[in-house]
């Protein structure tokens, strides 16, 4: 897999994940979108249509381009407003686990949304169960229809090593797991796209030993899948930049 953009050697996130997502080569900033701001077709659009249930999960903002690549085709990269309600009027995921909850609210509501929407009240109405915490992430039962929306923090989550910020949020592997157990009694099988984000964000920032720390919970976040996910799973790890 190479995912080098169209016209850069060094892709941007945008870049990096639509070739990831979509197997096509973009220039630095598209998201899922070819020079004439055309959809490309995504792993998890193609997932859908052969009956398989999809899930999203991220340490980091789920509007984040690395995320939006696998759901979303914005004309404007930094639409962040417009890639949160492509998400809810697209019906495209499941289960989606994450930070960037600002997005997805109105500015009456602590969030950061201009058009007043409440997409979060929107999604509830579509039939998901939503959770703010980790003690109601593992309150959803396992036998429950894959229909969930994790609103874990305004932005991104907390770094491992921030203990009294991250003590109700889940980790990165404690999302891998529920979404495991939620997505597979789908009989068609099921698509997991997980994007260590906070991994990223500390090596962007030159945080050393925090890159190291979240490099060991993306590790613990790979063994989880393992475990979890069984032999006849292909689990896939690759870098997006």
């Amino acid at each position: 897999l190479t995912n080098y953009s169209k016209d850069f050697a060094a892709p941007d996130q945008a870049a990096a994940a639509t070739a990831i997502a979509t197997g096509m080569r973009v220039t630095n900033r598209a998201i899922s979108v070819d020079g004439h701001g055309k959809p490309i077709t995504s792993i998890v659009e193609l997932a859908r249509e052969h009956g398989r249930a999809t899930g999203l999960v991220t340490d980091g903002k789920l509007t984040a381009p690395t995320s939006a690549a696998f759901y979303a085709h914005p004309v404007d990269p930094n639409d962040v407003d417009g890639i949160a309600a492509e998400f809810v009027e697209g019906g495209k995921i499941d289960i989606a686990m994450g930070g960037g909850v600002a997005q997805f609210l109105p500015a009456t509501k602590a969030g950061e949304r201009q058009d007043g929407r409440d997409l979060l009240l929107e999604l509830r109405r579509n039939g998901f169960d939503i959770v703010r915490t980790r003690a109601e992430l593992e309150g959803i039962p396992a036998w429950r229809r894959p229909k969930l929306f994790g609103a874990f923090n305004n932005v991104e989550l907390a770094f491992a090593n921030q203990v009294e910020k991250r003590s109700q949020q889940p980790s990165l592997s404690d999302m891998v797991r529920r979404a495991i157990e939620l997505l597979q009694y789908n009989p068609g099988g099921y698509l997991l796209v997980v994007d260590a984000a906070l991994m990223r964000k500390a090596a962007q920032e030159n945080k050393g030993e925090r890159a190291l720390g979240e490099t060991v919970e993306l590790d613990h976040a790979v063994a989880t899948a393992r475990r979890y996910a069984g032999r006849r799973s292909t689990i896939i790890v690759c870098g997006d930049a």
